[in-house]
């Protein structure tokens, strides 16, 4: 078996017919191979093979002369050489189907290896998609707010002592976080892991995703992988690592074919990522003895830019004449000016008919200053703003696509600038102005209650920030609400602050560039099509905005069954934050959303049989109140009332605790006039049940709402009656019968018998009394009691008859004893000076301007100036003043 050798970190055999038939293989398939093939490629600055991946070389069976190198003393090597090779028959090893390569080795899986750090790791199958591009495969099941992936254990079984060892968790905030799927990658991690320890590729140090996701390491390898998480590079010669050292920026370009890879010691590679061909070695694009910390593509196939430990930013020009490849650098922003930390370009490849698209802009973060320049297609700056003097913290830039409200009401998609220090972020519009010229107006600036770490945007709406404390916080930008906190700290998250202390080129940066890069992480915390990627020392994670529907699902599994209703509730009337997938009309959303809350609703309303009777009733019964009043209310707001009288009513008519606590839910709803059109037999249980705890004045309350064909009118008047229920009766009368009369007179009897009396008038009489002057001042206004209005063609005839039942001669049971006018009587005996208001409010009212209604008037002022004098309890004076 020939040994596997590396040449520009790209796997080879060392045979010349196998360079052959692999050239040949990359010539047909355009350089693209399966995880299998074996790949040889040469180099393009010279013929020979580079030096084997030192360890790699160990895991083979025969190691081999390696040429191109002089002949070494190394006598081990020598004698490896000379050794016999072993029987395969003789040891009983079976065959190799295929000659192992690098990727082969890293793709290979082997969980049971793994420490108890490494268990992270878990069965490719579980994650169909990594998170780029487009992460939306990843199964339900994969849901979980641990480090540890919830299925992880379910597919591989595990020793005792594993199985036995504590899990770490992420810590949920006081509500269930649906916004976020927290996922471990698990292939990632565990081939990230399986580098580190078969091939001593170190851990990881920076990670960069595009159409593909690399990942650098402590000792110069770069590992590519695919979106179904498989190793397809793995990159970094023995050279070039050494030469480099650590991995410390990484950046892949819009088109996904080319990678540049950034090292400590200030190298510079650029790999085709095709075929996984190093097409560029950069050794002095910038200052020297000073580290890469940041490298970024811009929208310009062929212009990059590089910020190094020096705190200076260079572009880089890519150029190929008559094939060969070239870079030429130039500084664009000197260190001695203020040192960059970090800097982003604003790309707008996907929105390429943006006014600003024909320039080429980037943000710059200094220590002191956030600075935007114009690169192309000419050097020049735009925006300058200072920050916040916090030598701790890193400053933090980055931008979005955010549709804008102007001031006429008009909606417009620009960039929006965003930069943050310590615990203030601050938000710019970009645009062209009416000269074409580029302008930065400022939209608002948020302050939170923690220092920031890294900031990225989710969507156009939603900002996702990690605090020092490594805490992830998911804030809407609008109303600056915190939607949902999740604990990062035991990922164990990766810092570059080595490189910003510029250990690898003996530490000459300055002592405030060193001081804040204790916290850096701009290349272990990245942000990609709404997905949050985390790269920690030992496993690498996803956090995932969930769909609108796939938040919603994710609350039922965990039988979260209120807050998955609440939400979709608000998704129906627009009202919901961190929203992504809901598209469509206004109406069609709705619609959508309406039948996706029904069914949540159906289901939840299928647990109330399930629910569990508790030692203490008051709890039971209010567990059944808070499920039953839930289904109640949503189902009314949605105006779909049948399911809340037929299977909700179903499942609580033959148990006492739930049919106490369904009538009584019904209450609130009621009073809302959201359930009008009961049925009768559920209004009868309603009366009944109200009746047996005696709660007679929600009952009454609840009365005047219900439709009137739904009472039973006899049960309900005999009960009325009995408790003196009089808004109750007056609504029957009045809505049932048409009858605005009868009322007026039955209570009348009652309030002159009481009267009658000579005695003192109790709180109940006094209730009375007071409804029935209420009632007679809404009936002369044309009103109904004890809310709404008269029917408009009833009007007239009710206030005709209410004006004569005041001012009848007598009564309609009257007696030999009865004196004349004796309601008007009775009222100027209960209540002289609210009577006369009564009347004085009534006489404004169009029926009394006319010819007719000014006799009226005028009559009952005659009453009135009769009775009072015959009673001799008012003088003239006094009964002109009431009446004026």
């Amino acid at each position: 078996m020939e040994a596997g050798r590396q040449h520009n970190g790209v796997t080879k055999v060392n045979t010349i017919e196998s360079q052959k038939q692999i050239n040949n293989n990359v010539d047909e398939s355009s350089g693209v191979t399966g995880s299998h093939t074996l790949i040889a490629v040469k180099s393009s600055s010279d013929n020979h093979l580079d030096p084997d991946v030192s360890q790699a070389a160990s895991m083979m069976s025969t190691p081999v002369h390696r040429p191109g190198e002089p002949d070494g003393d190394d006598s081990s090597s020598m004698n490896l050489e000379e050794e016999t090779p072993i029987d395969d028959s003789e040891f009983n090893i079976p065959p190799l189907d295929f000659e192992p390569t690098l990727e082969s080795i890293l793709n290979d899986l082997d969980v049971d290896s793994l420490s108890e750090e490494d268990a992270l790791a878990g069965p490719t199958q579980e994650f169909s998609d990594i998170a780029i591009q487009q992460l939306g495969g990843i199964p339900e099941s994969s849901d979980t707010v641990s480090i540890v992936s919830k299925g992880s254990s379910d597919n591989r079984s595990r020793s005792s002592s594993r199985s036995c060892r504590p899990k770490s968790t992420i810590t949920n905030t006081k509500k269930p976080n649906s916004i976020l799927r927290h996922v471990v990658l698990k292939a990632i991690t565990s081939q990230i892991n399986s580098a580190t320890e078969k091939i001593n590729a170190g851990t990881a140090t920076a990670m960069c995703l595009g159409s593909f996701v690399a990942i650098g390491t402590s000792h110069g390898f770069v590992i590519v992988f695919d979106v179904l998480q498989a190793v397809k590079w793995c990159l970094g010669d023995t050279e070039h690592r050494e030469s480099g050292g650590s991995v410390s920026s990484l950046t892949i370009n819009s088109n996904g074919n080319r990678l540049l890879v950034g090292y400590a010691k200030g190298l510079i590679l650029m790999y085709d990522l095709t075929n996984g061909k190093l097409i560029r070695n950069i050794p002095d694009a910038h200052a020297a003895a000073t580290a890469v910390l940041t490298l970024r593509f811009t929208d310009l196939p062929d212009l990059a830019l590089c910020g190094d430990s020096g705190g200076s930013v260079f572009e880089l020009n890519f150029k190929r004449t008559i094939g060969l490849r070239s870079c030429v650098s130039r500084c664009i922003f000197s260190g001695s000016r203020g040192e960059v930390c970090s800097f982003e370009p604003l790309l707008l490849s996907t929105v390429s008919d943006n006014p600003l698209s024909k320039f080429v802009l980037v943000a710059f973060a200094t220590l002191s200053k956030i600075i935007v320049v114009m690169i192309r297609p000419k050097l020049k700056v735009l925006f300058t703003h200072t920050l916040i003097c916090d030598l701790t913290t890193l400053p933090l830039v980055c931008w979005q696509m955010v549709i804008i409200q102007t001031t006429l009401n008009e909606k417009i998609v620009d960039p929006v600038l965003s930069f943050a220090r310590h615990n203030t972020i601050a938000f710019y519009q970009t645009t062209l102005d009416s000269k074409s010229s580029v302008q930065f107006l400022p939209l608002r600036s948020v302050t939170v209650g923690y220092s920031l770490l890294n900031m990225h945007w989710l969507n156009a709406r939603t900002l996702a920030l990690v605090d020092v404390k490594e805490t992830l916080r998911i804030l809407d930008v609008r109303s600056q609400e915190e939607l949902e906190r999740v604990d990062l700290s035991a990922t164990r998250l990766v810092y570059s602050s080595s490189h910003y202390k510029g250990l690898a080129t003996g530490g000459n940066v300055s002592k405030a560039f060193a001081l804040a890069g204790e916290r850096a992480c701009y290349n272990s915390v990245l942000c990609h099509n709404n997905q949050i990627i985390v790269l920690g020392t030992r496993s690498v994670h996803a956090l995932t905005m969930r769909l609108w529907h796939e938040r919603l699902d994710y609350l039922v599994r965990q039988h979260h069954y209120v807050d998955a209703i609440q939400l979709g509730y608000e998704l129906y009337v627009e009202k919901a934050k961190a929203v992504l997938g809901l598209k469509g009309s206004k109406d069609s959303k709705r619609l959508i959303v309406r039948d996706k809350l029904l069914y949540i609703l159906d289901r939840y309303v299928d647990r109330i049989p399930l629910l569990n009777f508790m030692d203490d009733l008051s709890t039971a019964r209010q567990r059944y109140h808070d499920v039953i009043s839930t289904c109640v209310n949503y189902y009314a707001l949605l105006d779909h009332q049948d399911p809340i009288f037929e299977k909700i009513y179903d499942f609580c008519a033959d148990n006492p605790f739930s049919k106490s606590a369904y009538l009584e839910s019904l209450e609130p709803f009621l009073l809302n006039d959201q359930l009008s059109h009961m049925p009768p037999i559920i209004v009868k249980d309603f009366v009944t049940h109200y009746d047996e705890i005696e709660n007679y004045r929600a009952l009454e309350a609840c009365i005047v709402h219900f439709n009137i064909a739904s009472l039973d009118i006899h049960q309900t008047m005999k009960l009325c009656w009995t408790q003196g229920l009089y808004d109750a009766i007056i609504y029957i009368f009045n809505q049932g019968m048409g009858d605005y009369l009868t009322p007026l007179e039955e209570l009348m009897t009652e309030l002159i018998s009481a009267i009658s009396a000579e005695v003192r008038l109790t709180d109940s009489q006094v209730v009375l009394g007071n409804k029935i002057l209420v009632y007679i001042s809404c009936c002369l206004a044309g009103r109904a009691y004890p809310f709404g209005n008269i029917a408009k063609n009833l009007v007239e005839k009710v206030q005709t008859d209410i004006f004569q039942i005041i001012t009848a001669l007598h009564s309609r049971n009257s007696t030999e004893n009865e004196q004349s006018y004796p309601y008007l009587r009775t009222f100027l005996h209960f209540d002289t000076r609210e009577f006369l208001n009564v009347m004085s409010l009534s006489f404004e009212e169009p029926i009394f301007q006319s010819e007719l209604g000014k006799r009226q008037k005028q009559r009952i002022v005659d009453i009135l100036l009769q009775v009072m004098v015959e009673q001799g309890n008012f003088t003239v004076n006094g009964i002109l003043k009431l009446v004026t």
